[in-house]
């Protein structure tokens, strides 16, 4: 047996064979246990002692505890307060302990999930080795403290933390302009797919989407862009507004401004 395995707990074979089981106020002085790996095999525990030392219920365990083994269905639990525990290789685990079905309950709302797809949620490229590449995340977010919030390092003058310096400068016009706007909603389509604008601003009662596109010059980021472009026409059309990264940026963002929010 190894530790952390799984069974079932069924009454002892000899109080089996006597049909003691079976009488009206029978108590369980021996039982034994059915692991799931090892079906034909049966382990028996005939004292409290055995079972202190040994057992623990397992109605709900730990995805640390449930690593190497498999189950039909799976409810995967994913708090909202406990970001600091969670990593992108834990919440891959415990998702892919179901065999067939798994069922993930979220608590509040879905941004531990966004959270997880960033680089510096993963506690692998927080280790400085690699047998294969060496690409570790920058030494700023191995000691995260007060100034992190899921990656947001930079403070715009409407005490916004923003992500990028060319984010802020986007945020300052903004404020700068009185034109109120929120950083990285939540944004739910028709048909329930979901994207994470930049900026969402309202504007005379209608909700505008600001998307900053940073990375153009490479290939992978173009396809992301191109899959996002789609979703906003499809959903939500003549409602994106983009800016670019350039020298210019502040001069391309103050005239967006003027010519969509003035």
């Amino acid at each position: 047996m190894f530790n952390g395995e799984c069974g079932f707990a069924e009454p002892h074979l000899f109080d089996c064979k006597q049909g003691g089981w079976q009488r009206n106020g029978f108590r369980v002085g021996r039982f034994q246990v059915i692991f799931a790996r090892r079906p034909g095999f049966r382990v028996p525990f005939e004292s409290a002692a055995d079972v202190e030392g040994n057992l623990d219920l397992a109605y709900a365990i730990s995805v640390h505890k449930s690593q190497g083994s498999d189950f039909q269905r799976v409810f995967f639990v994913l708090p909202k307060g406990r970001r600091a525990l969670l990593s992108t290789e834990l919440v891959y685990t415990g998702l892919t302990r179901a065999q067939h079905h798994c069922t993930l309950l979220v608590e509040d709302d879905i941004e531990p999930l966004v959270t997880m797809r960033r680089p510096e949620s993963s506690h692998l490229l927080s280790i400085a080795s690699s047998l294969v590449s060496f690409r570790p995340i920058p030494d700023a977010f191995r000691t995260k403290r007060e100034w992190y919030e899921e990656g947001k390092i930079h403070r715009s003058l409407a005490d916004v933390m923003v992500r990028s310096k060319s984010e802020l400068v986007i945020a300052n016009l903004l404020f700068d302009r009185e034109i109120a706007f929120l950083y990285e909603k939540l944004l739910f389509a028709s048909d329930g797919t979901i994207m994470l604008p930049d900026f969402t601003i309202r504007y005379r009662g209608e909700d505008w989407y600001w998307e900053h596109l940073g990375m153009l010059d490479k290939p992978e980021y173009c396809e992301r862009w191109k899959h996002k472009q789609a979703w906003y026409q499809r959903h939500f059309p003549g409602r994106l507004v983009t800016t670019t990264e350039s020298p210019d940026l502040s001069h391309e963002a103050n005239t967006l401004i003027r010519t969509h929010f003035s």
